[in-house]
């Protein structure tokens, strides 16, 4: 019974470990407009990511603006 903790433990730690993250993608030109803005909002800045933003002329403050999950319930 006291190996139950730790041994539930491990397996959570290793099935989480082979999880995919779905946004993962170190690919700038495959991501949607609001990912890389939201990427390039975030702490770590990618060159990559600013070159894709100005490649396609993005608007990233209107896009992070227009967010409806970020904005709901604001009128």
């Amino acid at each position: 019974m006291k190996y139950m903790l730790p041994l539930l433990f491990l397996l959570t730690l290793s099935a989480c470990d082979t999880m995919r993250k779905p946004s993962a993608s170190n690919n700038p030109s495959a991501m949607s407009s609001d990912t890389l803005c939201f990427r390039d909002a975030g702490a770590k800045k990618s060159p990559e990511i600013k070159a894709e933003i100005r490649a396609r002329n993005l608007d990233c403050r209107a896009i992070i603006e227009n967010d409806p999950m970020l904005n709901h319930g604001r009128y």
